[in-house]
């Protein structure tokens, strides 16, 4: 009788042992913070599952290079440099150069002097070789108000455009609307040249007239 009630204990025990060890191999579900429906996982591996894609990453290694400013050259306060379009006719100094819109003469100008000078400009290391200066005079034929400024000249050496300057106390335009304005206009220009080619435009019509003065000093 004892013997038979040793067995059954060591049978009770062995069974208990099994049963505690199957637990321990089991499944267990896991369920997603955002309750999506529930997936299962085994007491061995990691709680969450791994990427669907292994190619996703946290950090970008995308670079775009940056996009230059594209240089129109119309920059306010800066001289055009290339050659004027439209019609262009040749004139002398003193000659009065009539402008048109719709064929209507809209304004004149006349370049009353050209010639070298000492004036320099008064910004410190504003320094130049040699300044060309300018006197022009002009007026309107319509009555309508007429401005003309540095950007109706343009000056070049051989094919090379002539940076605009600015001389001390240079005399600069005033609204025109009938009577004469004098006004000045200065370009720095190399040491020693002495032949250049004058240009004066009409900015309002870029296909209006524009004259040219061979300039020989």
């Amino acid at each position: 009788m004892k013997n038979t009630w040793n067995k059954k204990s060591l049978l009770l025990l062995g069974c208990s042992v099994l049963l505690l060890t199957g637990c321990g191999k089991g499944e267990e579900a896991v369920v997603s913070s955002s309750g999506e429906q529930p997936y299962t996982v085994s007491s061995s591996s990691s709680v969450y599952p791994e990427s669907v894609n292994e190619n996703i990453t946290t950090s970008s290694n995308y670079y775009e290079e940056p996009t230059e400013t594209a240089d129109t050259g119309d920059a306010e306060g800066t001289v055009p440099d290339e050659l004027p379009k439209g019609t262009l006719l040749t004139a002398e100094v003193g000659d009065e150069l009539t402008f048109t819109a719709n064929g209507t003469d809209t304004h004149s100008v006349t370049i009353e002097q050209i010639g070298f000078t000492d004036r320099r400009s008064v910004i410190p290391g504003d320094e130049t070789e040699q300044v060309l200066l300018i006197t022009y005079s002009y007026k309107s034929l319509n009555g309508e108000g007429a401005l003309v400024d540095d950007m109706s000249f343009r000056l070049f050496y051989d094919d090379t455009a002539c940076d605009a300057y600015v001389v001390s106390d240079q005399l600069t335009g005033d609204l025109s609307t009938g009577d004469p304005v004098t006004a000045e206009v200065s370009f720095s220009v190399p040491a020693d040249t002495k032949e250049f080619t004058l240009y004066v435009v009409d900015n309002a019509e870029e296909e209006n007239e524009n004259y040219r003065i061979n300039v020989v000093l």
